[in-house]
């Protein structure tokens, strides 16, 4: 008790973290292991803070807007592609990061937010709330909207805190200027989209249309319509329905069982091992783009969808090899290096292959001499467009090791070592053989 007491009157900092870690191991009260919890919170928020600094640090000054290395790269992108392989983060992440961190730095936009995170007075969630809410509004309105949420963050929710500052910018909006709200609902439109999260639940994927709120009500009914009211019981509830409704209304429907869509003309990519396409084994298949699929549902696929069959066989020679005569890859070599790699070749990068460029590791011999690498498999890698340009104009170096395996090289001197997709099953979610 008497440790928590002193933690409790220490300002965030180091030697608060040592003396509450201290108490690790001892018998507490629930009382006091509660108090412990609580205690942690201003102490995350000032470590969170410290790390941030520690970005801002790295970042520099706020650069001199346009081009800074070659007309090429802005001294950000140059620090970002160090960054996220450091962090294990995407490089738009790192861009993110080295832009907030300026933001909330002393003297920068957010520095009264800056201040109290690294206070311990606000958690990095409730940070991160004001930014993403705040970042882009006219810097006025915004500076007013900071000083308001800041006065009720250690009262509210982060959802109530969200909610306060949205509507605390809309009504600054409205008084500034009467036709804002119409602009942002024009500009809105631009960014309609429909998203999938494909990990989203087990044996479900989440799809998200973002719509002009007219469209969408509009869709909405019309689906609830379609769907029949909560007295049409016919064996699926009324969420069921409404999402069949939206399946026929996209794909069709087979004529008297409207929980079964037509066959969708669309190639999908289905990868099964050869023992358990013919019936010997019943380990997992995987539909790319999802996930894993039971070894019947992958079987029957095979019947009634148009799909694409990856089977693993680990049969010598299927490397293709276009020689020093080619430089772009013909489709057999693309379609290989893509479904060999599956992602982007950059450390911990998560963009799909097949939204990528093919890069050679060694530049190609395009005078004819020998003297270059080969338009091959040896020599292939699938690179989205900014690892691509580090890699060509930044320093940045990638070293074939053989097997599909690739050593990436920062400026800095940092290695990394990235592999193809392992398309085996996790060897402890295999299902028992029953052949």
């Amino acid at each position: 008790a008497e440790v928590l007491v002193q933690v409790a009157a220490l300002e965030p900092g180091g030697e608060a973290i040592s003396l509450l870690a201290s108490v690790a191991g001892r018998t507490l009260s629930e009382d006091e292991k509660l108090t412990v919890v609580a205690l942690w919170q201003p102490l995350l928020a000032w470590a969170c803070a410290q790390e941030v600094a520690a970005v801002a640090d790295l970042a520099g000054p706020e650069p001199v807007p346009g081009p800074a290395v070659d007309e090429v790269f802005s001294v950000d992108e140059l620090i970002a592609y160090e960054l996220a392989p450091a962090l294990g983060i995407s490089i738009g992440a790192a861009k993110t990061r080295l832009r907030r961190s300026r933001l909330l730095a002393p003297g920068g936009q957010f520095a009264r937010t800056g201040a109290l995170a690294r206070a311990g007075q606000l958690s990095d969630y409730q940070t991160r709330i004001l930014l993403g809410e705040l970042e882009g509004v006219e810097p006025g309105i915004a500076a007013t909207v900071e000083g308001q949420a800041l006065a009720k963050a250690g009262s509210v929710t982060p959802t109530q805190l969200t909610r306060l500052i949205r509507r605390a910018v809309k009504k600054a909006h409205a008084k500034a200027d009467p036709q804002a709200r119409l602009r942002e609902f024009i500009a809105a439109r631009t960014t309609r989209r429909v998203e999938i999260n494909g990990e989203a639940f087990d044996g479900l994927v989440a799809m998200t249309a973002w719509l002009p709120p007219v469209e969408a009500l509009a869709i909405h009914r019309h689906l609830q319509a379609a769907a029949g009211g909560r007295d049409g019981f016919d064996g699926r509830g009324q969420d069921e329905r409404i999402a069949d409704a939206l399946t026929a209304a996209v794909l069709g429907s087979t004529p008297g069982e409207p929980t079964t869509p037509l066959t969708p003309n669309i190639t999908l990519q289905v990868l099964i091992d050869a023992a358990t396409l013919f019936g010997l084994r019943n380990h997992p298949g995987e539909l790319l783009g999802y996930g894993d699929l039971p070894a019947e549902l992958v079987r029957a696929l095979a019947g009634d969808a148009y799909w694409q069959r990856l089977v693993i066989d680990p049969i010598d020679g299927h490397l293709l090899d276009l020689g020093k005569h080619r430089y772009r890859p013909d489709r057999a070599l693309a379609d290989y290096i893509r479904a060999r790699d599956r992602f982007c070749r950059f450390p911990f990068s998560t963009r799909p292959a097949e939204d990528c460029d093919l890069d050679h590791g060694e530049a190609f011999d395009r005078t004819g001499t020998g003297n270059g690498g080969s338009t091959s498999a040896a020599n292939l890698a699938a690179l989205s467009r900014p690892p691509h340009r580090a890699k060509t104009h930044a320093g940045h170096t990638i070293t074939h090791l053989g097997n599909g395996i690739i050593r990436w090289q920062t400026p800095l001197g940092r290695s990394y070592t990235t592999h193809p997709h392992d398309y085996r099953p996790d060897p402890d979610d295999d299902p028992p053989d029953t052949g």
